[in-house]
């Protein structure tokens, strides 16, 4: 691995697949640190076009003249088709940052001649404080320091809590994120991310919410939640009650906040009413939830079905009592109308349609009393899109909180 990152290094010539046009994703701020420290970056972006004066590429096979290497910040279900377009290109060096590592990938590099890196980070040799201090555990230790499958950046900030599941006493794990300045002797909130189907715990850098967390002074965590397709199944339930328990007796944390995406948007609105009372959120920020789980599992494709199934012991017509308890369409009436709600849906989504689902969570959640902003956006089923819309809700969320503590406060 040492003979392979010196040999990434010694290119001069680079492309980065996942510069957003927005500005605020991990690609961009690796695009700004490796172009600061002198390196030779061509930005790719399927929207080509120019962001901040930087000529963007739709694709590799647009660039003037071919890279020698290429870095990778797109979302995990996306590395495969950005190593294959690698590999039209005829390209040897490519470096992931972030998840998407499968042994599946791996073996597409070996059998076409790819060196690839993808358990540090890129940025501990050009990206400056903090990033050097990992570059010298690196150094001291002549191997990385042990992460998670994800962006080593971040650890440089955050840290990974190991814990034992009390429901089967395997070893467990989910990411702290500290903000800016943290006082652990002061209250803050905090804000767990949980991602949707097919991704990991990462959805919480890429998506700005740790980014946001830290301006704001709140503590972010991420997890797994018992996989890629978990549908908060009950050891991935039992563990995020542990882990709020741990958070609760380490930290002073009046509330919390869940936001989530798509598998992880209706986990976080199940957890309103499935957690203990005095472990739920305080507050919910939902990005294409499902309402009615039942319906949303007949029209379903099979990748769903299968791994609501699975969580769910079986169909709706073996199950039907786990789907009604589960299922936001029956339950509305048990979350409590303090519980301020932010929900975004896509106005094209054909998996979770929004007259169907988005639209509907948010009507049966003002007729039960909760505060709720609601907007839909005009795209399809695409949790990318929708990074600003965690600023956007937590901002509300917090707002509606403060609220709700002026209101509680003896006159």
């Amino acid at each position: 691995m040492q003979e392979t990152t010196k040999k990434f290094l010694e290119q001069y010539r680079f492309a980065l697949i996942g510069f957003s046009h927005k500005g605020k994703k991990f690609g961009n701020y690796i695009y700004r640190k490796l172009t600061a420290r002198g390196l030779h970056i061509y930005p790719v972006n399927p929207a080509g076009g120019v962001v901040g004066g930087v000529t963007v590429y739709k694709g590799l096979e647009e660039l003037p003249v071919k890279p020698q290497a290429v870095v990778l910040a797109v979302k995990a279900s996306s590395v495969e088709a950005a190593i294959r377009d690698v590999i039209k290109a005829g390209i040897k060096h490519v470096w992931i940052m972030g998840s998407g590592y499968t042994t599946e990938v791996e073996q597409l590099c070996r059998d076409n001649g790819i060196e690839l890196i993808h358990n540090r980070c890129i940025l501990m040799y050009f990206g400056g404080f903090p990033h050097n201090l990992h570059y010298l555990a690196h150094r001291m230790w002549r191997k990385t320091p042990k992460l998670h499958p994800g962006c080593g950046m971040y650890d440089a900030l955050g840290e990974w809590v190991d814990f034992q599941s009390g429901i089967d006493g395997s070893r467990q794990k989910f990411w702290l994120g500290l903000p800016e300045m943290f006082d652990p002797k002061k209250p803050h909130l905090m804000v767990m991310y949980l991602h949707q189907q097919g991704s990991d715990w990462s959805g919480v850098l890429t998506s700005g919410v740790y980014q946001y967390c830290r301006e704001r002074g709140i503590i972010a965590v991420s997890t797994d939640y018992r996989g890629t397709d978990s549908h908060l199944n009950g050891p991935a339930l039992g563990d995020i009650r542990q882990i709020l328990d741990i958070l609760k007796q380490k930290y002073e944390i009046p509330a919390w906040v869940c936001a989530g995406v798509s598998m992880g948007a209706i986990s976080s609105v199940q957890l309103t009413y499935m957690l203990p009372t005095g472990l739920r959120p305080a507050g919910v920020v939902a990005v294409l939830p499902v309402y009615d789980i039942p319906l949303f599992f007949q029209r379903a494709d099979d990748n769903f079905r299968k791994a609501i199934s699975r969580s769910y012991g079986g169909d709706p017509d073996s199950h039907p009592d786990e789907y009604i308890s589960r299922s936001p369409h029956m339950n509305t009436g048990r979350i409590d109308p303090k519980i301020p709600f932010a929900v975004f849906a896509g106005s094209e989504d054909e998996v979770a349609p929004a007259d169907e689902h988005g639209r509907p969570l948010a009507e049966a959640l003002k007729e039960n009393g909760n505060s709720v902003h609601y907007q839909e956006l005009d795209v399809h089923h695409d949790p990318e899109v929708f990074a600003d819309c965690y600023r956007e809700g937590l901002e509300f969320i917090l707002k509606e909180l403060k609220i709700l503590v002026e209101e509680a406060a003896p006159a």
